[in-house]
């Protein structure tokens, strides 16, 4: 907070702005990824899927080296992943974008009590 005193209200005020509203954008594509997964049933379809299969290899249908109803699992486990991790840095986003308002709150505040004069 001591280094904020050297920069321009302005600055910390357009510094805000832009984390507020990258933390709107990254928030809104991973939510709809996220929601892609979680809503739409993909991840417990897969779930189930797999489970229904892995009954079914023990026939010979099923005796590739690698299925592609893994490579699925894994592109949606990693999928799922990254969307959480976005979801994260957002929530970072919004922490330093309130710090930076109320250091703006703090500063214009103690700029209006400085400014007030005190009757004689």
């Amino acid at each position: 907070m001591t280094g904020l005193a050297t920069v321009s209200t302005e600055a910390i005020q357009y510094v805000a702005d832009r984390l507020i509203l990258a933390k709107s954008q990254l928030s809104t594509r991973m939510s709809f990824l996220v929601g892609a997964v979680d809503k739409v049933g993909v991840l417990p379809g897969v779930v189930a899927s797999l489970l229904a299969v892995s009954e079914v290899s023990h026939s010979n249908m099923f005796k590739t080296e690698y299925p592609v109803y893994l490579y699925i699992a894994l592109a949606l486990f990693v999928l799922y992943g990254f969307s959480v991790i976005g979801l994260l840095v957002c929530q970072k986003f919004e922490i330093y974008a309130g710090i930076l308002e109320h250091y703006l709150q703090y500063r214009t505040n103690s700029c209006e009590s400085s400014q007030v004069t005190r009757p004689k």
